[in-house]
C-alpha cells in the first residue's frame, strides 16, 4: 500500500495493516519551497515534521524519497525475504565497486559482520590468489559467473550474515551476475549491475539495481521494516485513579459558558488533570523540570510530545514525539528516544524516578483519547526526581471538535 501524505489518515490504519502489508509513504514538503508548493495545490497545512516521524516510526511505515525508490522498495518487498538483522556483505568482481557497497551500507546503518573461519577457507577454495578475501568481498574480474554465484551462495550460508549485496561489472569473462540465484536460505540478496541504465530490472527473482547507493538505501529499509516486526506492540493499561465522569463535567460546564472554547482556569486545570490520577505541587530543591504536551492533530489525531525543561531545555533542545494511544512499549520508546535518556532515567546520582515518568505520560494519553474536546494539555514544567514526578503548572485547552469522518476524502 502506497499513501501520500496530504490525505486524512489515522494512526490506527496504517499500524494495524503494517503488520500485515508494508505500508509505503513518500515523504514531500520537507522544504519551505515545497510546503508552499503543496498548500497551493491543496490548501492543507504542512505536517510537522516531528508528526511525521512519529507517524512513522510508530506505525511502522517505510518511508521514501522519490516515486523510483517507491519502484525499487516494492520490487525487493515482492520478491525478496527480509533479512533477520542489519549484517550485510557485499560482494563484487570489481574493488572499487566493492568499497563504494561497503561504504553506502555503513552510511545507512547496515554493519559489516566478519565471516566465519570456514567461510573464509571456503572462498580461499573457490577464488585466485588476488582476490580479497573479506567483507566487501573482491573476486577479482577474472572469476566466471559460476565462480561468483558460488561465492555468493557461500557467504549467505554463513551465521554472521543476514543478507548478501553482490555488485557486478561486465568483463571479458562474461556478466558475474548471469548465474544468480535465489538464496532458498531466507535471506535476502539485492543485486547490482553498475552501469545499467534502468533503475531496477529483475533476474531470476533478484532485484537487480543500477547503483550500490540505491541497494544500500533499500536494503537498510528491508532491514529496519525485520526489527519493527520483531519489537512488541505492548497495550494499553489499566490506569486506577481516573474520574472520567467528573472530567468530563469540568469540560461541559466551561463549554456551556464558552462555547467556542479555550483555555480553562489554573485551577479547573488542576482539579482537570487531577481526575486522571495526576497531583499539581510546588517546585522542590533537586526537582529536573520536564516538558510534557499532548495536542491533536488534524490529520494524525492525538500527539504526546515529552522534553527537558527548564535550563536543560535551552541548552540542549532534546524533545521526542510520539502517537496516541500510548502502549507500554511506547511509552518506554518515547522516553528512550531522548539524546539524554541515558543521564536523566540512568540510575546514577541525579536520575529520576522513569516509572514515574511512564505513568504520567500514559495518564496525559489517556486524556486527549478519552475526551475529544480535549484539543491541548500543556504540563510545564514537569517535576521530576528519584522519589516520583509531580506537575508545577497546568493548561488545558477545551473546543467542541464537530464530528467528521477522517478517512472520508475531501474537496479542498
Amino acid at each position: 500500500m502506497t499513501k501520500l501524505l496530504g490525505s486524512p489518515v489515522r494512526q490506527r490504519v496504517p499500524r494495524a495493516l503494517a503488520r500485515e502489508k508494508a505500508v509505503v509513504a513518500i515523504r514531500g514538503a520537507g522544504t519551505v519551497a515545497a510546503q508552499r508548493a503543496a498548500a497551493a495545490h491543496t490548501a492543507a497545512r504542512a505536517i510537522p515534521a516531528a508528526t511525521k516521524l512519529a507517524l512513522f516510526g510508530q506505525a511502522g511505515v517505510v518511508v521514501v524519497d522519490s516515486v523510483t525508490e517507491v519502484v525499487g522498495l516494492l520490487a525487493a518487498l515482492s520478491w525478496q525475504p527480509l533479512p533477520a538483522g542489519e549484517r550485510v556483505v557485499v560482494v563484487s568482481n570489481a574493488g572499487g565497486a566493492a568499497v563504494l557497497g561497503a561504504e553506502a551500507c555503513a552510511r545507512h546503518g547496515l554493519k559489516p559482520p566478519e565471516l566465519s573461519a570456514d567461510t573464509v577457507a571456503g572462498l580461499r577454495r573457490l577464488l585466485p590468489e588476488h582476490a580479497t578475501v573479506g567483507n566487501p568481498l573482491d573476486t577479482s574480474a577474472a572469476v566466471t559467473a559460476e565462480t561468483f554465484a558460488a561465492c555468493v551462495s557461500a557467504v549467505l550460508a554463513d551465521d554472521a550474515v543476514d543478507a548478501v549485496m553482490p555488485a557486478g561489472v561486465p568483463t571479458g569473462v562474461g556478466d558475474p551476475l548471469a548465474a544468480l540465484k535465489p538464496s532458498g536460505q531466507g535471506k535476502p540478496v539485492l543485486a547490482v549491475r553498475l552501469g545499467q541504465l534502468e533503475s531496477v530490472t529483475a533476474h531470476a527473482g533478484i532485484p537487480c539495481y543500477g547503483d550500490v547507493e540505491e541497494a544500500a538505501v533499500i536494503m537498510a529499509k528491508l532491514a529496519a521494516r525485520s526489527l519493527w516486526l520483531k519489537k512488541a506492540e505492548g497495550t494499553v493499561p489499566d490506569l486506577d485513579g481516573i474520574d472520567l465522569v467528573t472530567a468530563a463535567h469540568l469540560v461541559d460546564e466551561f463549554l456551556v459558558a464558552h462555547p467556542d472554547g479555550g483555555w480553562l482556569s489554573r485551577k479547573v486545570s488542576e482539579d482537570f488533570v487531577d481526575c486522571f490520577g495526576i497531583r499539581c505541587t510546588g517546585r522542590r530543591f533537586g526537582d529536573r523540570e520536564l516538558i510534557v504536551r499532548a495536542q491533536i492533530d488534524e490529520t494524525f489525531g492525538p500527539v504526546i510530545v515529552l522534553g527537558l525543561g527548564g535550563l536543560d531545555e535551552a541548552l540542549l533542545d532534546d524533545r521526542v514525539t510520539a502517537l496516541c494511544p500510548l502502549t507500554t512499549a511506547g511509552v518506554d520508546g518515547l522516553m528512550d528516544g531522548l539524546r539524554w535518556a541515558h543521564l536523566l532515567f540512568g540510575g546514577g546520582d541525579g536520575a529520576v524516578d522513569k516509572a514515574a515518568v511512564r505513568d504520567l505520560l500514559l495518564r496525559v494519553s489517556r486524556m486527549v483519547e478519552s475526551l475529544p474536546e480535549i484539543v491541548d494539555v500543556d504540563l510545564d514544567p514537569v517535576l521530576a526526581s528519584s522519589e516520583g514526578a509531580a506537575v508545577s503548572a497546568a493548561r488545558v485547552l477545551v473546543r467542541r471538535r464537530p464530528h467528521s469522518d477522517p478517512y472520508l476524502r475531501a474537496l479542498r
